[in-house]
């Protein structure tokens, strides 16, 4: 019987009765059962035990085949120790992971990513599997407060990586509230579209095992032709991945998406911004799906979720908070604003991280009374969904008003389309308000109006406030690796005089 605190290793031993045949991971030509799975997650933490590994140590993995990859995180959890996933975006992260975590041991597939340095402590899961009984663990209960994983931020709006501590209790609601708003059961055949070392990657794969249902997993670089043939081939009905791949199917691979749509039943975006036309657009390729948008951090997870079909008035937003998550807007002195007033939201409920890594002073200035302050600018309507405008720190405050770069740039691209553009704050000319928006459109040429008229049209549409009092061209706008303009870099830009005025 399934205990009130679902782990992620109880659900596959579960399975493993009930289901002991059913496919529970494909990646490539590999396919691992239900039982199979248990007896490689069980064997591996009979691999940890021999090797010393003790209660409560971190271990981090870094196998690249994503079966190896899950089936170790898993058994580090029901050895007992904390699992780090460690980041394969650049040596340098890499490196500032290990350093931060201090791992007892590092579970690797035998190829080093980055030859950084030596590690000591490095064992492949094989030679794990070789020291491990066969399927030796049983079944143990951590409690709710014990941290089952940590995973590092990317560091965008920092600049540094911040290892964020997950407690059983965090992926035990997150997963139970996921599975019921998204109506999952165990026939879901679900394309992860996500990378290894992402928290979401690691989410999807522990809800599917939740359910008992099957992930299909990319063996490299993801390959959006490769979602779409491995849906085909397997009888996929579930997509999930990051907003960006969703929108290069709706943009580059329409026909494509479209003829595999009838077959898809769920699917999920992850928190990145969408637009309310490629939303609707979404539906319109996936007929059949039930689809649902989730808005969260690696620090508060899953906050609010978003069924498209239920709220077809709502697109614009990111849903209401899910089930047992309280979502506020307060003010700058953290009281609580009006519905439809802008300030910086705040979260609370089991889905919030227990802290962060060697940074407890950092995680006190932003979690206290029992809110975790997400840095994000938004709203809650008066029907009580949530709108997330951008970061509250890129807001821009003209004349005690907060500006939403986000917010402008939707509407402009509606004006400007096909050229990608940017909105950021330069000083006000008049030295009265501050500051004051801007905008920078990328490439060479000028768009084709007379920027004063069009600024002049912009009043009709927007409030003052939001509209930009300068125009410029930027060869190239800055952007994150996260396709987010730097905005901070193009104010910069602009006083240094290295953007040219419209």
């Amino acid at each position: 019987m399934t205990s009130q605190l679902e782990t992620v290793f109880e659900s596959i031993f579960i399975h493993a009765e009930r289901r002991p045949g059913h496919p529970a991971l494909i990646a490539g030509d590999r396919v691992v059962s239900y039982r199979e799975l248990k007896e490689l997650v069980a064997s591996i933490a009979g691999g940890l035990r021999q090797s010393g590994v003790q209660t409560g140590e971190r271990i981090c993995v870094e196998t690249h085949d994503p079966i190896d990859h899950f089936a170790a995180s898993v058994a580090v959890m029901l050895h007992g120790g904390t699992s780090v996933a460690l980041p394969n975006d650049s040596a340098e992260s890499y490196e500032a992971v290990l350093n931060d975590a201090q791992p007892r041991l590092v579970i690797t597939n035998g190829v080093r990513r980055f030859e950084v340095h030596k590690l000591s402590n490095a064992r492949s899961a094989e030679e794990l599997l070789s020291v491990g009984e066969r399927c030796p663990a049983s079944l143990r209960q951590p409690s709710a407060e014990d941290i089952a994983m940590i995973y590092y931020t990317s560091g965008t709006s920092s600049g540094v990586r911040k290892g964020v501590l997950q407690s059983y209790r965090a992926l035990s609601a997150t997963g139970r509230y996921i599975c019921e708003v998204m109506q999952l059961d165990e026939n879901v055949v679900e394309y992860v579209a996500s990378p290894i070392d992402n928290a979401f990657w690691f989410g999807r794969c522990r809800v599917l095992a939740r359910v008992g249902g099957t992930a299909l997993l990319s063996t490299g670089n993801l390959n959006p032709l490769n979602v779409l043939s491995a849906l085909r081939q397997h009888g996929g009905n579930c997509i999930a991945g990051d907003t960006p791949i969703f929108v290069l199917f709706l943009h580059h691979m329409s026909a494509r998406f479209r003829a595999l749509g009838p077959q898809i039943r769920w699917a999920k975006v992850a928190s990145q911004a969408m637009s309310i036309e490629d939303k609707r657009a979404l539906q319109e390729h996936l007929p059949n799906a039930r689809i649902i948008m989730n808005y969260g951090l690696t620090e508060a997870m899953r906050c609010c979720l978003l069924p498209f079909e239920d709220y077809p008035d709502k697109l614009g937003s990111v849903g209401r908070p899910s089930p047992g998550v309280s979502v506020r807007v307060v003010s700058d002195k953290r009281q609580v604003v009006l519905p439809g007033e802008l300030g910086e939201i705040e979260v609370s409920g089991d889905n919030v991280a227990s802290g962060y890594l060697n940074q407890e002073e950092l995680w006190r200035s932003r979690f206290h009374d029992g809110w975790y302050a997400t840095a994000d600018l938004g709203y809650v309507d008066g029907d009580g969904f949530v709108f997330v405008l951008g970061r509250n720190d890129e807001a821009i405050n003209v004349g005690g008003r907060k500006v939403a770069p986000n917010e402008v740039e939707v509407q402009l691209r509606k004006l400007i389309p096909g050229r990608r553009l940017g909105v950021f704050a330069i000083p006000d000319p008049a030295r009265v308000l501050g500051d004051v928006v801007a905008m920078a459109i990328e490439g060479v040429e000028k768009p084709d109006f007379v920027w004063q008229e069009f600024r002049i049209h912009l009043f009709e549409l927007m409030p003052s406030s939001n509209v930009p009092r300068e125009a410029f061209l930027a060869l190239e706008l800055p952007m994150t690796t996260n396709g987010k303009v730097k905005r901070r870099v193009l104010s910069e830009m602009a006083a240094a005089g290295e953007l040219i005025k419209l």
